[in-house]
C-alpha cells in the first residue's frame, strides 16, 4: 500500500513506466473504455500525454469548475425533491444518483453535451451506462475467470453478458464519434467550440478522433 507523498510521487510521476496497470484490469475497463490514456502504458501513453496536455492544462481545468459545481447542485436539489415526494422517505441509493451525476459531468465538461441523467435515469444513455457499470452475477464470474485465462479469451466466450457489453460500447462510441463530428464542422467553419476538454483537445490539432474510428471498426 502506497501511502507517503515520495511514494506516490514516484508511483504517478517520477517513475510511473515502472509501475504498469494490472492486465485484468486492463482487460476488463479497456474494452469498455478502449486503451486510451487511462490504461495505455510505456511510449503509446507519452504520446497519448503530450498530445491531450492542451485539454488537461490547470487552466482549462480550473475554468471547468463551475460545471462540477453547478452539476453536484443539480444533483443534490434532485435528490432532494425526489425525497420529499414520497411520504414514506426510503432509504436513497446514493451509488445510482453518483451514477446519474458522473455520466452528466462527463458529458458537459468532457464533451460539451448535457446528457440529462440526473433529470431522466430511464434516457437511453444512462441505462447504457448502467448495464456497462453495473455488477451482475455472470460479470463477476467472468471477472473471476479472466484471473486464470487471457482476456480476449473471455471476452469470446458467447454469454449475455459479453453481448451486453459489445453493444453498450458501440452505443457509447456511436455518441462520442458523433460529439467528435459536430466539433470538427463547427470548428471548420470558424465556429465556437466550447471549453469542453474534447473541444480544446480538438482545437489544440493533435487530436483527430481516428483512434475512436479505428476502435468501432474493431468492435463491430
Amino acid at each position: 500500500m502506497v501511502t507517503t507523498p515520495k511514494a506516490l510521487a514516484e508511483v504517478l510521476t517520477t517513475k510511473c513506466y515502472d509501475f504498469e496497470k494490472p492486465e485484468q484490469l486492463r482487460w476488463s475497463l479497456g474494452r469498455i473504455l478502449g486503451i486510451g490514456i487511462l490504461f495505455a502504458e510505456g511510449d503509446e501513453h507519452s504520446t497519448q500525454r503530450r498530445k491531450l496536455m492542451p485539454a488537461f492544462s490547470f487552466r482549462h481545468i480550473k475554468d471547468l469548475y463551475p460545471v462540477f459545481w453547478s452539476k453536484s447542485r443539480e444533483s443534490v436539489q434532485a435528490m432532494t425533491k425526489a425525497i420529499l415526494a414520497d411520504p414514506e422517505n426510503p432509504p436513497v441509493e446514493v451509488g445510482s444518483w453518483a451514477s446519474r451525476a458522473t455520466l452528466d459531468m462527463i458529458g458537459v465538461a468532457g464533451l460539451g453535451r448535457d446528457f440529462g441523467a440526473i433529470q431522466d435515469p430511464g434516457n437511453p444513455l444512462s441505462q447504457t451506462y448502467q448495464s456497462l457499470f453495473k455488477p451482475s452475477r455472470q460479470g463477476r464470474i467472468l471477472g473471476l475467470i479472466s484471473l486464470f485465462l487471457p482476456g480476449w479469451f473471455v471476452d469470446s466466450i458467447p454469454v449475455k453478458r459479453n453481448h451486453d457489453v459489445r453493444g453498450a460500447v458501440r452505443v457509447v462510441r456511436s455518441v462520442c464519434a458523433e460529439l467528435i463530428q459536430e466539433k470538427k464542422e463547427k470548428l471548420a467553419r470558424k465556429e465556437q467550440t466550447g471549453l469542453d476538454i474534447l473541444s480544446v483537445a480538438i482545437e489544440s490539432g493533435s487530436f483527430t478522433g481516428m483512434c475512436l474510428a479505428k476502435e468501432n471498426d474493431k468492435n463491430d
